[in-house]
């Protein structure tokens, strides 16, 4: 989506936002000359009927029978027919007026079932069988944000709000839930954390310049996930060489003002008859970043990414796959936290597919298993003023580690035209260990030395059985269900372990009510093993608290429920969100009125119920001329149902506008960005948490075409504002106007 973008101050940034939700309502109107379309759909290799293959334009789609036939309409002429079946490549097809009846021939693709997401019919995609919408970031849109993460590029999207914690490492938070509560998928493997405290959650260590897409679903709406999807499901895509038989090769370099530094990629891609190798290497260096007031110490850091994959397809309808990934941070600073840096961050995982695709009632089988390792080094330094006047000195170093490991084994069933079912077991293994030692010395004492052992040896082992499925009644109604149980053993060293059955599952339906107007409601219930610091941890924050941790706390369970009213016309989409998620038994640390070392303890404890609920909405019109405009809008209130007490980081109202030109071959597009935050007076004061004022920034993109090189560049925060958002550290402000440059050449 593209945005041209408007610049009201800070105080506007509420009004505007509001005016936003309204705006998204404006309705739109069509007339065109419409028909129906018939055919047949065969294999290409073999010549034979497909059945089910799904034929859709705009809102109507339908099914092949038995001999692969079909006829759906009507639709208008000019519109594009998409024919769509697992295991085949997706062909979309012009329709003109008067057109006979259509002979369509797929072309065989074998394809692991997690990959799904890029074969499924749009809305549904990641979370396959279910109603929800899922949205994406695409290549375009991470390459036109100059920003060092992944998690950056996502901030434009519905729903998305961000924690920037520095130049490296900004957090995801989806409609008020983040760290282990949004499951992370790398190339559809989970991903932990080896931080004790989570400076490494989530996306921190995905180089954006190694990423083809990213796809969101947001809440518990489908089975086919399991801990971690109470906030809902983020998938990372990595690229592939790009290849037209034989040997391709992409080089990518770019390069920043405001946060200095630049990188530089390479990939390569080869074909030998039935094998397919692909290897990439990126690095990136970035010195300290910049914001109005000047540069902000101890926020650089540089990284290195290496891949290597390979593909082998002995039979049309089978592929074996290996993948293997190798990530390097080094010198990571971490501004949040003056003194903090991250010396080594390190990352390696493998993984092994096998899928195959049939024409029968059993569409696809697949099986995966994959192992990840991160290993983590931080060390702290701190100067602090003690009593009496006395200066008070900690010095903190600390190593942790993380094994992630598993298997997939997946179905994908037909048993009819209209009804499609996933199955399959799914088996998670977590190892993590860690240990922090610190030197305290007030004034000419006699330093002090403490030890904690801040993750014991805990191992947290997931099995999971699931069945996603889903039916097209017809062609205005489709029902989803899914259920999901999993059994759940944690333990530590030295700790007493727990086993417990969690079940989970969802319900949903998608209904085109008119022309262009759909309703799509689900309600899915999700579930968090807490974190092995929650477990089993102890540490000793900066704040001077002991967390510990609870061994036998329960499981965070919740409840999602979600409505959507759409409107889809050619030129003009807008839609409307209306959730709430209730969770139980929330996990926060509280005061456990006693001390370790002479230092107060602060132990986690289950909370009882809270609320999340809101709206959200987005909008895309083209207006004609190739101009595009777009925005999205997104609130969120976080509750106590008990007390009405606010929850702690919960984003304020956010959203943007963007007006985009589509131009031509040298200038491809041009855009224009506003975005901002209302002011945020709801917060979580045992906890420190102050308000905070709302704000503005714009930014101007452009894409160009010279040579046969692409040329993504733009400044963002045009007007050098100083801001930050809401679920950022309090001290720590974003960067201030930024220059920005990305190339890419395909050989």
């Amino acid at each position: 989506m593209t945005y041209v973008v408007f610049h009201p101050g800070r105080r506007c940034a509420s009004a505007v936002l509001a005016i936003l939700f309204l705006f998204l309502l404006v309705p739109a109107t069509r007339s065109a000359a419409q028909e129906h379309v018939s055919g047949r759909v065969f294999d290409a290799v073999g010549h034979v009927p497909l059945p089910s293959v799904v034929v859709s334009s705009g809102d109507a789609h339908t099914f092949t029978d038995e001999a692969g036939r079909f006829s759906i309409g009507p639709i208008e002429a000019g519109a594009t027919v998409t024919f769509l079946r697992v295991g085949y490549r997706t062909v979309e097809l012009p329709y003109e007026a008067g057109m006979g009846p259509l002979e369509v021939h797929l072309e065989r693709k074998p394809v692991a079932l997690s990959e799904i997401a890029v074969e499924a019919r749009a809305g549904e995609m990641l979370a396959s069988g279910t109603s929800l919408a899922v949205q994406h970031a695409d290549r375009e849109l991470i390459e036109s944000s100059g920003g060092t993460s992944v998690a950056e590029s996502l901030d434009r999207l519905e729903g998305v709000s961000t924690s920037f914690t520095g130049a490296w490492g900004t957090r995801v938070s989806l409609r008020g839930l983040a760290g282990e509560r949004v499951a992370v998928l790398l190339d559809g493997n989970r991903v932990s954390r080896a931080c004790t405290y989570g400076m490494d959650q989530g996306l921190a260590t995905v180089d954006p310049s190694t990423v083809e897409r990213v796809e969101i679903v947001s809440g518990p709406g489908s089975a086919l996930y399991g801990s971690g999807n109470v906030g809902g499901v983020i998938n990372v895509v990595t690229r592939r060489a790009p290849r037209d038989g034989g040997l391709g090769a992409e080089v990518r370099v770019g390069g920043s003002s405001g946060v200095p530094g630049g990188s530089l990629g390479l990939s390569l891609g080869q074909s030998f008859g039935d094998v397919v190798l692909d290897g990439s290497v990126d690095g990136a260096s970035y010195a300290d970043y910049r914001n109005p007031e000047g540069d902000v110490a101890g926020s650089s850091f540089r990284q290195l990414t290496a891949d290597l994959r390979a593909d082998w397809t002995p039979a049309s309808s089978q592929l074996f796959s290996l993948k293997g990934q190798y990530y390097a941070g080094r010198d990571i600073g971490w501004p949040m936290r003056g003194g903090a840096e991250i010396p080594e961050e390190t990352r390696r995982s493998l993984s092994a597919d096998w899928s195959m695709q049939r024409t029968g009632s059993v569409e696809g089988l697949s099986a995966r298993a994959f192992f990840q390792r991160l290993d983590h080094h931080m060390v702290m330094s701190m100067i602090m003023p003690g009593m009496n006047g006395m200066t008070m000195t900690s010095l903190t170093d600390a190593t942790s580690f993380s094994e992630t490991s598993g298997g997939r084994a997946q179905a994908r069933l037909r048993p009819a035209a209209a009804v499609r079912a996933d199955v399959g077991v799914e088996v998670t293994h977590l190892l993590a260990e860690g240990t922090r030692w610190t030197e305290r010395q007030m004034g000419m004492n006699a330093p002090q030395d403490l030890v904690f052992r801040t993750w014991p040896g805990v191992r947290i082992l997931d099995v999971g059985a699931f069945a996603q499925s889903g039916w097209d009644v017809s062609e205005r109604l489709t029902l989803n269900a899914g259920l999901r149980m999993d059994r759940v053993r944690r333990d530590a060293d030295e700790a007493p372990g727990l086993t417990e059955w969690i079940p989970t599952g969802n319900l949903g339906f998608r209904l085109a009510l008119v022309d262009g107007l759909h309703l799509r409601a689900s309600a899915g219930a999700g579930y968090r093993t807490p974190d092995p610091l929650e477990l089993y941890g102890l540490g000793l924050k900066p704040d001077g608290f002991v967390y510990r941790g609870s061994p036998d706390l329960d499981t965070e369970r919740s409840l999602n429920t979600e409505a959507t009213l759409a409107f889809e016309r050619d030129r003009f989409d807008v839609s409307v969100t209306g959730f709430r998620n209730r969770l139980d038994d929330l996990v926060v640390p509280v005061l456990a009125g006693d001390s370790i070392a002479g230092r107060p303890v602060r132990e986690y404890r289950g909370l009882g119920e809270s609320t999340f609920t809101g709206l959200s909405s987005a909008l895309s019109v083209q207006a004609g001329s190739g101009f595009t405009l777009g925005g999205s809008a997104t609130w969120t209130r976080g509750e106590d149902p008990g007390t009405g007490d606010a929850l702690p980081m919960v984003p304020p109202l956010e959203g943007g506008v963007t007006v985009r030109r589509d131009v031509g071959t040298v200038l491809r597009w041009m855009e224009v960005e506003w975005t901002g935050a209302a002011r945020q007076d709801r917060v979580y004061e045992p906890a420190g948490e102050q308000p905070t004022e709302g704000w503005s920034v714009t930014h101007v993109r452009a894409a160009f075409e010279v040579a046969g090189t692409r040329v993504v560049t733009g400044v963002e925060n045009v007007f050098d504002e100083l801001y930050r958002s809401h679920l950022d550290p309090i001290s720590l402000y974003r960067p201030g106007r930024n220059a920005f440059v990305r190339l890419s050449r395909t050989f």
